[in-house]
């Protein structure tokens, strides 16, 4: 059940508030055994739990000009719990809680140029506890490897965002896109074994997203659209153990595509 409403407090202000209520139930059934003896690996067992959260957000929005914006927002969010999806034995019947967040935004949308020229950017704060990660962990037996999911505890995770769309000449428009993050372990759990200096996984520092196309007339022929992407991404790692055997280095992707309308 959610409710969002926007309050007009002048000519160029909005004062934005919601609120949100979410109950989760989940129950699941598991049952594993060999299938040459039939002996039980986990007995049938059913699992259930529910949560709930009341997660608020509000946000002020000011129109300092016809062209230009500037907004900032506080906002909570929440995920559900569960249980570990691959287990070995009846002691892996463990469950992870959810995870929160607080998420804190500030920026700026503008126009220039007749709209020629679009320019957006947004710093953002993120505070997560009790933040769910997945990770690959030994078994009771060492042949057999447990994938769990953990509470792993607060991450803190800052940055920006810059966004210009632009058409400096009929037919041709231009896109680039920046991103910048960073984030820290302000605490773990005791149960997570990796290292508070570590960082997220799927999380690069730097990601850039640039786009050019050209429209060219081509008369009762319609028209002939070529267009070229490029996108980047920073040194990423691909696992909570932050290892350098799997990471990704950075890299470059470029894409062409010739469009007739």
């Amino acid at each position: 059940v959610f409710s969002h409403v926007i309050f007009k407090l002048s000519d160029r202000a909005n004062l934005n508030a919601g609120l949100r209520f979410t109950k989760e139930d989940k129950e699941w059934f598991i049952v594993e055994s060999r299938p040459v003896t039939g002996r039980y690996v986990v007995p049938p067992t059913v699992l259930q739990e529910d949560w709930s959260d009341v997660s608020p957000r509000i946000g002020l929005d000011y129109q300092l000009t016809d062209d230009l914006m500037i907004y900032g927002s506080i906002s909570e969010g929440f995920k559900s719990g569960g249980w570990n999806p691959r287990m070995f034995d009846p002691t892996n019947l463990v469950g992870y809680d959810p995870e929160y967040l607080t998420s804190y935004e500030f920026g700026f949308k503008s126009q220039w140029f007749d709209r020629r020229l679009v320019l957006n950017g947004a710093f953002f704060y993120y505070e997560y506890e009790d933040l769910q990660l997945s990770s690959f962990e030994p078994g009771a037996d060492p042949t057999n490897v447990t994938l769990t999911v953990s509470n792993a505890g607060e991450v803190e995770i800052m940055g920006f965002e810059l966004e210009i769309a632009a058409r400096p000449a009929p037919g041709l428009d231009l896109q680039l896109g920046i991103g910048y993050q960073t984030n820290e372990y302000q605490s773990l759990a005791d149960s997570v074994p990796w290292s508070l200096d570590n960082v997220l996984p799927d999380a690069p520092k730097w990601s850039i997203n640039a786009g050019v196309q050209y429209a060219i007339a081509l008369g009762d022929a319609g028209t002939l659209v070529p267009r070229l992407d490029a996108s980047y991404k920073s040194t990423t790692f691909k696992d909570t153990y932050n290892s350098e055997d799997i990471a990704q280095p950075a890299l470059w992707l470029l894409n062409a595509q010739l469009a007739w309308q």
